[in-house]
């Protein structure tokens, strides 16, 4: 692991640095929130619920007329 290997943790760029620690955060606030049995808010769950549907209503509106209508 980069993070306890001191000596590369020297040599690398301050933007490196900023992206390792961002990562390891974020690591660490899903472990604790599994932890803790939170189930933090995801946006694929946003993506399932809300667009998808508005983009299949789009696509394909004659499917979604029929079921209203009571078809196969």
């Amino acid at each position: 692991m980069l993070a306890l290997d001191l000596r590369q943790w020297r040599r690398i760029r301050k933007g490196e640095k900023g992206l390792y620690l961002a990562i390891y955060a974020v690591t660490l606030g899903f472990f604790v929130c599994a932890v803790f049995r939170y189930s933090p808010p995801m946006p694929t769950q946003f993506f399932i619920h809300k667009v998808s549907p508005w983009v299949f209503s789009v696509v394909h509106p004659e499917e979604i007329n029929d079921k209203e209508a009571g078809g196969s």
